[in-house]
């Protein structure tokens, strides 16, 4: 070979010019490679004569080889060109340049949600290829399971943590991994109790919920009533009793949920329930239970009487010291401790208190019956009358006549319109009879003439008409009339009881008159006229005077006491004797005397 060697440059330079050279015809073969795989190139180059003594290969990143059959790497993926220089024994030299190309490996990624055990995780790839296209995916779950499509989704027997490994491949063959953890969260156990609770108490709802992974952060409460809430241990009041399904969803950080249901029982409460009697002041008031239970027992009875006073009896009595309504509670326990009050009012009447006044009269008046019952409510009375002779009413006042005197006894018995309470009184009331009075036996007396009137049988008299009586007043009034009368006494005895009776007193003609014998007409109002005692009932008498010489100075009819010493014509009379003559139509009798008229100085 060093001979060889030795020998070429020398001919070669010893004939350039008359020496043909035959070039050689380089080239090779290749196959492109994914980045990070070595790229064998298979060189083929010919030479019509001689041979080949070299070779030098440029890779195109700035790498070289002089091997026959080198391998390169690239180290960035690309397309290069790489050139085949051939050098024939003849010195003679050839390249071949071709373009190569390094496929960029693919980058396999991929995302998966959390997911909550019972839900299928879904796997999304997000691989790339800069290089031709995806064709394969392969995936294995970490559980011994596996896939082989773009996005698949995978149901996880447990919870727990999982290394999941994408395996890619492009059109190029190139291929790349990659592993990430996942997670399967454990769901939560929803789990709660409630006490049975009785109506219009509360329920208290004991959550009793876990998680295994994360934390519950939500609870989602239904209590079958159409009502919610998101309280941890809610507490809830039922209008109605009954059976309600209660359900709780719980939810964790990690959006994981359970849900449990269980029936909440809400006891109907007992109906409290009494009845009482009304009953008047001092009576015995009873009390009826009527309460009841459903779906349970009463075992406990409170009463509260509003008095101060209390009971645990079934039916209790009760008599109460003061009349007047008492708010009654009657509350009642049953054995599961569910509980119920009523109130009531219960009535003690107040008792009417019976009275009545009435005086004792005389037979033949009216009792006036004044009514003083009373009760110290809004109640009207009732009331009921025995008279004691037979009669009978309901009045509150009245007036009554009895026929005969004595002694009567009055019942009377009221009774209160609510209540019905009532009261009695009785009292004894007395007619008196009436006194037996006389006016006497009827009387003879001269017209104007006085006579003397009797009455007894009483204690006061009252006579009528008094203006003929010198006193109404006595038993013995003298009257003085001028024709026939009647005279009625009125007598009225200890009791104030009064009868009557009546005496005529019958008048006769006499002609009495009284003429007084003399006057002193000196305007000191004594004796100042001349006055003819009776002349007054004898209007038709003729009254004459006369002087001592015979002369008519004064005559008159229907005198009327009033002449005081003057004449016919007014003049006044000196002192002195004269005479009168009184004489009636009819009668014979007159009248005749002697008048001194005196007037003092």
């Amino acid at each position: 070979m060093k001979k060889l060697f030795l020998l070429f440059p020398f001919s070669f330079f010893l004939f350039p010019s008359f020496a043909q050279c035959t070039p050689p015809i380089p080239d090779f073969e290749f196959t492109n490679v994914c980045i990070g795989n070595e790229m064998n190139f298979t060189n083929r180059t010919g030479i019509a004569s001689g041979f080949i003594t070299s070779y030098a290969w440029s890779f195109g990143d700035g790498a070289a080889s002089a091997n026959t059959h080198p391998a390169h790497t690239y180290l960035v993926a690309g397309k290069y060109n790489v050139t085949l220089t051939a050098v024939s024994d003849q010195n003679c030299t050839e390249s071949i340049t071709k373009q190569v190309e390094v496929y960029a490996n693919p980058v396999a990624d991929f995302s998966a949600n959390e997911v909550c055990i019972s839900d299928s995780t879904a796997f999304k790839d997000l691989s790339t290829s800069l290089s031709g296209e995806l064709i394969s995916w392969q995936w294995t779950f970490g559980d011994l399971e596996t896939a082989n499509i773009e996005h698949p989704k995978h149901l996880y027997a447990a919870s727990g943590s999982y290394n999941v490994n994408l395996s890619v491949r492009t059109d190029k063959n190139c291929r790349h991994s990659v592993s990430k953890t996942i997670t399967v969260n454990g769901k939560p156990i929803a789990e709660f109790s409630v006490d049975t609770a009785c109506l219009g108490m509360q329920s208290s709802f004991v959550n009793n919920s876990s998680s295994e992974s994360g934390y519950i952060n939500r609870n989602q409460w239904s209590f079958g009533d159409g009502t919610f809430t998101q309280q941890s241990y809610p507490v809830k009041t039922y209008t109605q009793a009954g059976m309600y399904l209660v359900r709780l969803i719980v939810e964790t950080d990690k959006q994981c949920k359970d849900t449990i249901e269980h029936y909440a029982k809400v006891r109907p409460l007992p109906v409290a329930d009494f009845t009482a009697n009304e009953v008047c002041n001092g009576g015995i008031t009873v009390f009826r239970n009527l309460s009841i239970a459903t779906d349970d027992s009463i075992q406990n009875h409170q009463w509260n009487f509003g008095d101060g006073a209390f009971s645990t009896e079934e039916n209790p009595k009760k008599q109460y010291l003061n009349p007047q309504t008492y708010n009654v509670s009657l509350h009642v326990q049953t054995l599961f401790g569910c509980e119920h009050q009523t109130i009531k009012q219960v009535v003690v009447h107040k008792n009417p208190v019976a009275n009545f006044f009435t005086d004792n009269v005389c037979l033949g008046e009216r009792i006036q019956v004044v009514n003083s019952s009373f009760i110290n409510t809004n109640e009207s009375l009732l009331y009921e009358w025995n008279l004691g002779d037979g009669t009978q009413n309901q009045l509150k006042d009245f007036t009554h006549l009895y026929a005969n005197p004595g002694d009567y006894k009055i019942i009377l018995k009221v009774q209160s319109s609510k209540g019905g309470c009532t009261d009695s009184i009785e009292r004894t009331i007395n007619i008196y009879p009436l006194p037996n009075i006389s006016a006497g036996e009827d009387a003879t007396t001269g017209r104007g003439m006085p006579v003397e009137l009797h009455a007894q049988g009483g204690r006061y008299y009252n006579w009528f008409p008094a203006e003929f009586l010198n006193n109404s007043l006595l038993s013995n009034p003298v009257a003085t009339i001028s024709q026939n009368q009647i005279f009625v006494v009125i007598g009225e005895d200890i009791y104030g009881c009064l009868n009557s009776d009546s005496v005529t007193v019958f008048v006769t003609d006499d002609n009495k008159v009284f003429p007084a014998n003399f006057i002193t007409p000196d305007g000191n109002g004594q004796n100042d006229t001349w006055v003819i005692g009776n002349i007054e009932n004898y209007p038709d008498a003729k009254v004459m005077i006369f002087d001592l010489n015979g002369q008519l100075i004064y005559s008159t009819t229907n005198y009327q006491n009033n002449w005081d010493g003057r004449n016919k014509n007014g003049d006044i009379l000196p002192d002195g004797t004269y005479y009168y003559v009184i004489s009636f139509n009819n009668d014979e009798r007159v009248y005749k005397g002697a008048l001194a008229v005196m007037r003092k100085e």
